[in-house]
């Protein structure tokens, strides 16, 4: 019995070993108004997705900030992921030109693919900045075929892929 219950115990803090770290997600731009535009959230949230989907794909424990920031509150945002169990946090800033902000606000339909995504990867016990990289989308442009959505979380898959590898 005893040798069941030392195996038992072996295989409980073998797995407990294994298991990924607690990470919080926090998407946004620091355009105020911008969140209110469909197609931008829209963006943010596939990115937000893709980014999600390829961490938990590599074992990692991972949720969002509840919404998209519309500002750097960063200070704010460390605190909820400390609340939430979150070791480390990812924050993620999608830049746009001016152009396609003009032509947002002006009624017409746009395509927001970011001008840049910045990515910034932080502890949240003492925020403490492990590692930095802005992206830009157009290192990496849409296939003719590929949906937009798709387009957009392959983004936060490219951001996830870099987080993996620091």
């Amino acid at each position: 019995m005893k040798k069941i219950f030392f195996l038992a115990l072996c295989v409980v803090c073998v797995a407990a070993s294994l298991a990924g770290e607690t990470l919080m997600v926090s998407v946004g731009t620091g355009v105020p108004g911008i969140l209110e535009t469909t197609e931008y959230r829209f963006c943010f949230s596939a990115i937000e997705d893709g980014l999600m989907g390829e961490l938990f794909l590599a074992g990692h424990i991972v949720f969002n900030d509840a919404g998209f920031r519309s500002s750097p509150e960063r200070a704010m945002t460390l605190r909820r992921a400390r609340d939430g169990g979150a070791v480390r946090v990812v924050f993620v800033d999608c830049v746009y030109e001016a152009q396609a902000l003009t032509a947002s606000a002006s009624g017409k339909i746009v395509v927001a693919i970011p001008a840049k995504i910045s990515i910034a990867y932080i502890d949240a016990r003492d925020g403490g900045e492990i590692t930095e990289k802005e992206f830009l989308p157009a290192e990496k442009p849409k296939p003719p075929r590929m949906p937009m959505e798709d387009y957009y979380a392959l983004l936060g898959k490219e951001a996830a892929k870099y987080i993996l590898s620091q």
